[in-house]
């Protein structure tokens, strides 16, 4: 019976805190915080993929740069073992 009488006593107060207009304005305000807080995190998360995908960008960049580069140097040595080879026809 005790616990039955404190349910009660607890689901009234509820339901009076539900009703009492005092009560309204604190579930506009919880309502407004979460609100601001899911578009808090929806502006965090675009930032986030946005800065993931800036950072890959760079490093495609940076790995297509060390192949051109590689590209060059396999070139200046092609030249230069042709130009070898052609100085030794030439004699």
């Amino acid at each position: 019976m005790n616990i039955s009488n404190r349910f009660r006593k607890i689901k009234k107060k509820i339901k009076k805190f539900l009703k009492d207009e005092k009560g309204s304005p604190t579930w506009e305000y919880i309502l407004l915080i979460g609100f601001g807080l899911f578009i808090f995190f929806i502006i965090v998360s675009i930032v986030v993929s946005t800065l993931e995908w800036t950072t890959g960008q760079v490093e495609d960049f940076n790995e297509t740069f060390e192949d051109a580069e590689n590209s060059i140097v396999l070139l200046k040595t092609f030249i230069c073992l042709n130009t070898i080879s052609n100085k030794k026809d030439n004699f």
